[in-house]
């Protein structure tokens, strides 16, 4: 909020722009902000409640990808389910390399 030279030093501000006129308007009627915010949210959580059924964990997977045929497998033969933890790690190089092969 800017003075202009015509302004005597005793007269109020008022907000020129949109941002100013903004802030202005939710200074004026913080409390009144602040209760309308958290009615909002506290409705929007109680509606969204019911959503966490209608979610999927994860999205589609082609039937032919490598990592659904390595699923597959891992199933047939090994009789695994869902991973609880994922482990990713990383190494330069190749993992064809004769180093890699060693480790294991």
């Amino acid at each position: 909020m800017t003075r202009t030279p015509h302004d005597a030093p005793g007269t109020p501000v008022l907000p020129r722009t949109r941002p100013e006129r903004l802030v202005h308007l939710l200074s004026r009627w913080r409390y009144a902000f602040l209760a309308l915010t958290l009615l909002v949210t506290i409705g929007l959580g109680a509606v969204g409640t019911g959503v966490f059924g209608k979610l999927s964990g994860g999205g589609w997977t082609p039937a032919d990808s490598d990592s659904a045929r390595a699923d597959t497998l891992l199933r047939e033969h090994f009789r695994s389910g869902s991973p609880d933890l994922v482990l990713l790690v990383g190494a330069p190089g190749s993992v064809d390399e004769p180093r890699a092969a060693a480790a294991g």
